[in-house]
């Protein structure tokens, strides 16, 4: 399935901003230092999980196709290694299924995206493309900067496939993903129900 260019998503709307001096530089720098903070503390909590704690079954339970995107963090930072897919494959229900050229970069990097726009947009194009190739419903990460950028991307073209953070899916069990008002996380919390019931029957 092709994929248009500028379906840069979340990049196009930041860089948008940022040129039209709404956004200042400054809080630009502190969301995507929030972004990589966050990122580094769900991949540690990974790590321990996995090597501390010695589980790699957590009870979780969902039954989608899901292929899994290990973020720049995880590969060459912090080491994660194979931890996030060994939990994914003791989810039950789920059937994950391979992304194609996984270890590449979605292309948005923190302020990389904003000063290379159209590397950026460039990159996150093929990755989307290897997303759809996947034949996946669902795309995870344990980086929250890179499922904003991948999924802003999916959005605009209207491709149907939706983005959740590892911890979503590790959290999401059978009660929670047959009662959605029950949930907190995963994408089934108040909101979808919300608009779940604002459809016609």
């Amino acid at each position: 399935m092709p994929v248009p260019r500028y379906a840069h998503g979340a990049i196009g709307f930041l860089t948008h901003y940022v040129r039209r001096r709404i956004l200042s530089h400054a809080v630009v720098l502190v969301a995507v230092f929030a972004a990589v903070i966050c990122a580094v503390a769900s991949q540690y909590a990974v790590k321990n999980l996995v090597d501390v704690l010695g589980t790699d079954d957590v009870g979780a339970y969902f039954p989608h196709r899901v292929t899994y995107h290990p973020t720049c963090h995880s590969l060459r930072l912090l080491h994660v290694g194979d931890r996030p897919l060994r939990l994914l494959r003791k989810v039950k229900g789920l059937d994950l299924v391979e992304l194609p050229e996984a270890h590449e970069c979605c292309g948005f990097g923190g302020t990389f995206a904003l000063k290379n726009p159209e590397v950026s947009t460039a990159m996150l194009t093929d990755k989307m493309r290897e997303v759809l190739d996947s034949g996946a419903e669902v795309v995870c990460a344990g980086d929250r900067s890179c499922l904003m950028h991948i999924g802003g991307g999916l959005s605009r073209i209207r491709s149907g496939v939706r983005t959740l953070h590892l911890a979503d899916i590790l959290a999401s069990t059978e009660t929670t993903h047959d009662h959605p008002e029950r949930a907190t996380t995963g994408g089934y919390g108040k909101a979808e129900v919300h608009i779940q019931r604002a459809r016609p029957a």
